[in-house]
């Protein structure tokens, strides 16, 4: 049996948002990418980080059998940003 679809979301509010954005953004390959938050990067591997306010959020969407896909953490993101 293969793997199963992945989708994992993490929010850190508060005071630590930004140290835990910065912290992974240090760790990665990290691709500036614009139209999300504050600030946004692709850690060009696996997820999509965006900082907005005192939020961090980072979504990272691996479907069974292919590869991370950047697009549907777009998505995921667009539909979770308005909430925070």
């Amino acid at each position: 049996m293969g793997q199963p679809d992945t989708v994992r979301v993490v929010v850190v509010e508060g005071s630590d948002a930004l140290k835990w954005y910065n912290d992974y953004k240090s760790k990665v390959n990290a691709q500036p990418i614009t139209g999300y938050g504050n600030q946004a990067y692709y850690d060009g591997d696996a997820s999509l980080s965006v900082l907005k306010g005192a939020y961090y959020l980072r979504v990272a969407v691996i479907p069974a059998g292919a590869p991370p896909s950047l697009p549907d953490e777009e998505k995921l993101a667009t539909a979770i940003l308005p909430k925070l």
